[in-house]
């Protein structure tokens, strides 16, 4: 936990190599100091058909999931970081985007907690 799921167009990756974008989310969330760096997952799903504001305009948006308890200034510190180390990748992209959602405690499970 956390999670980073990074979609996107195919074209972002004509600009920068995936695994760059992968380790650059990794690494900013890493710097709020919100979470353990060890516990930080980021993949990537690339969307080949998609429309953007009724066009086919490119985009990334960062969908993350975290465990509940955090702050919503916690939340949107990380949202604003990570929106800011992806945008001068990509000057002039118009769409880059994330959002913040929460495991519920209660209800989320993992094989080390069985």
């Amino acid at each position: 936990m956390p999670h980073f799921i990074l979609e996107c167009s195919p074209a972002i990756f004509r600009k920068h190599d995936p695994d760059m974008i992968l380790r650059l989310v990794h690494e900013t969330a890493m710097e709020t100091n919100i979470f353990n760096p060890r516990d930080i997952k980021v993949r990537i799903r690339t969307d080949e058909h998609f429309l953007t504001g009724g066009e086919q305009e490119d985009y990334l948006h960062v969908f993350s999931w975290i465990m509940s308890g955090r702050t919503t200034q916690q939340k949107k510190t990380l949202s604003d970081a990570i929106v800011r180390a992806l945008e001068p990748l990509y000057p002039g992209l118009r769409f880059i985007a994330m959002n913040v959602a929460e495991f519920d405690k209660d209800t989320y499970t993992n094989l080390r907690m069985l």
